[in-house]
């Protein structure tokens, strides 16, 4: 067991019972812990970044994907990743379509990109975010119109690449006026 598991379990203790009770926490082969973490709400994403980033927490990455594509297509669950000595956190909440989640990047400066990225990409609107501005795509490019055309969940999946490119070349045939039927390949 990783030392710092301890430390972890107090940290969330103090923060909210009900999220320290709920923590899931896994031993691998060789003895490193790693713990998820399931928020409740997004105002409470900021209050944990704090309290990590006090007992030394660092982050090191997050990641979006949309959980149910069919039934909450504009709903999202955001994972940061952290890092408290040595051991990953992984911090979840779930985001439904139109809320806003607050930026930690006051918190963790690296979080900088990675929020511009979820709000360019996704549409996902991240409130107090100190940089807001597109790093990629044209202002005239509707915000999240990658993440409806090619969701994260489904372009990281390599054994659907050539599903996920045939959407995207029919969307742009259609964009184009013409029918995906056509289009020459």
């Amino acid at each position: 067991m990783t030392p710092f598991r301890p430390q972890l379990e107090s940290l969330l203790r103090d923060f909210d019972p009900a999220t320290a009770a709920a923590t899931r926490f896994r031993d691998n082969p060789s003895g490193l812990t790693s713990a998820w973490v399931d928020l409740d709400t997004p105002a409470a994403l900021p209050r944990l970044a704090e309290a990590l980033r006090a007992n030394g927490a660092r982050l090191g990455t997050t990641t979006v994907y949309r959980h149910d594509v069919a039934g909450a297509p504009g709903d999202h669950t955001i994972a940061y990743h952290f890092v408290l000595g040595g051991m990953p956190i992984t911090v979840k909440v779930r985001l439904a379509a139109g809320a806003v989640l607050p930026s930690v990047t006051p918190l963790f400066p690296n979080a900088d990109w990675e929020e511009r990225e979820m709000m360019e990409l996704t549409g996902i609107a991240i409130g107090n975010h100190p940089d807001p501005r597109r790093m990629f795509l044209d202002e005239s490019i509707e915000a999240g119109v990658y993440d409806r055309y090619v969701p994260y969940s489904d372009f990281t999946n390599a054994a659907r690449h050539e599903e996920i490119w045939q959407r995207v070349r029919d969307t742009a045939t259609r964009a184009a006026g013409r029918s995906p039927e056509e289009a020459t390949p």
